[in-house]
């Protein structure tokens, strides 16, 4: 065993100089229930890029609802500026007509704009509502998440402390007590395991939803 493992093994089990050292077999099985199989599932990473890129997208749909309204107001007074100077005096019919038909034009692209941003309000409204229940949702979980392992974390380097402590004042005792000692910390490793695969199959499932809730706006 390499002296990085024995780092390792030491830094989770918070074992004391003094400690029985475990067997490579029993080591390995205690580890290996603290890390989850990623296949086909999330992780904080990628989760991490899905709200990115769902912010990016929000902010993008604010910003694109804010050029239309203010290029529907330019697009009006651009038409109503044309028709003006399309009535100055002593201007020919054919550039008073060439005027007049350029400000009808831009007069029912504002039109067409005005409709657009009412279908973008609608949209916008939709996201920004599903953004604030989506971002608190996931603050909350995990929140929840990160407070209920460090608890199970607190209980392994307990269990290690109060290990150390029985093994200076009778290493007797100590040979007798160690099979509860891996027992104890097997089953800490295993409910560890259990609560970030369940983290992560529910950080799965609330991202499928998210983009299936998006991809319908």
């Amino acid at each position: 065993m390499t002296s990085q493992q024995k780092k390792k093994r030491f830094s989770f089990f918070v074992s004391p100089p003094r400690s029985p050292v475990l067997s490579p077999a029993i080591n390995q099985s205690v580890l290996s229930l603290t890390t989850t199989d990623p296949d086909g599932l999330f992780d904080r990473a990628n989760v991490s890029k899905s709200v990115d890129a769902l912010e990016r997208l929000v902010s993008a749909a604010d910003t694109y609802r804010d050029l239309i309204t203010r290029l529907t107001k330019a697009s009006k007074a651009f038409s109503k500026a044309l028709k003006e100077y399309g009535h100055c005096k002593g201007m020919e019919e054919r550039h008073v007509m060439c005027l007049q038909s350029t400000s009808q034009f831009y007069d029912g692209l504002a039109d067409v704009q005005g409709k657009l941003y009412k279908v973008i309000q609608k949209d916008f409204d939709m996201l920004m509502k599903f953004w604030d229940k989506y971002s608190k949702k996931a603050i909350k979980d995990e929140r929840a998440h990160d407070n209920s392992v460090a608890d199970l974390d607190k209980l392994v380097k307990k269990t290690g402390k109060d290990y150390e402590k029985q093994t200076k004042r009778d290493n007797k005792a100590a040979v007798e007590s160690h099979e509860k000692y891996i027992s104890t910390l097997t089953s800490l490793g295993t409910e560890i395991a259990q609560k970030r695969k369940e983290y992560t199959i529910q950080l799965t499932q609330r991202e499928k939803r998210a983009y299936s809730t998006i991809a319908q706006i």
